[in-house]
């Protein structure tokens, strides 16, 4: 131990040295009677005296502590901002390429598609059959295991509003699947007025 250390342990020890005689004096009194109720508030200065020497004491080792903190993390910013921007650069350019290649794969399948129902028109219509082949979709697969760091968002498109309606009556899907449309319904309620007879609508005057 060194004699910075040694100093510290000591001005630590004296100053518990007063704490004690204090607190056990504190600890020991009961307030019942006038007598003892001044003798509390003598007690409270002294504790409030010691409270202060505490706070006194380990003022400059916070402020050290404080300033050393403020120091390591403005070090660690300043070493992880390089990183950081770094990965997330790599992680946008990624998102990129994968949203690129999904479009291409996307706009590949709604060719073939159209290829395959315009060759259904016209073997309807010449009443020969047509054989469309499709080439193969030539975007690369995007390699996969960097999930994590390539996030896919996810939308739902409605293919058949009947359904779901149906589905929603049925108690399958939960009704804040489909939102009335008020625009039409107002519409409705204006042309109709207090004839309106929609399930689960009331025309209201206003």
């Amino acid at each position: 131990m060194n004699i910075v250390d040694t100093e510290i342990v000591k001005d630590e020890g004296s100053l518990q040295k007063e704490i004690a005689p204090v607190v056990s004096d504190s600890r020991s009194l009961v307030v019942s009677d006038a007598a003892s109720y001044e003798i509390a508030g003598e007690t409270v200065k002294r504790l409030t005296a010691i409270e202060k020497k505490i706070k006194a004491f380990w003022a400059p080792e916070k402020e050290m502590a404080s300033k050393l903190h403020k120091s390591i993390v403005a070090k660690e910013k300043d070493m992880l901002s390089v990183v950081v921007d770094e990965k997330s650069a790599k992680i946008a350019s990624m998102h990129a390429w994968a949203e690129e290649q999904e479009q291409a794969r996307r706009e590949a399948a709604e060719l073939a598609a159209t290829e395959r129902a315009a060759a259904a028109a016209e073997s309807a219509s010449s009443g020969t059959a047509v054989c469309v082949v499709s080439a193969a979709p030539t975007t690369p697969a995007v390699p996969t295991g960097y999930g994590q760091f390539v996030r896919k968002t996810w939308s739902a498109e409605v293919t058949d509003l009947s359904a779901l309606v149906k589905a929603v009556a049925a108690g399958l899907v939960p009704v804040q699947a489909i939102k009335a449309d008020e625009v039409f319904l107002n519409s409705q309620a204006r042309l109709h007025k207090s004839s309106l007879e929609f399930p689960g609508v009331v025309a209201v005057e206003k």
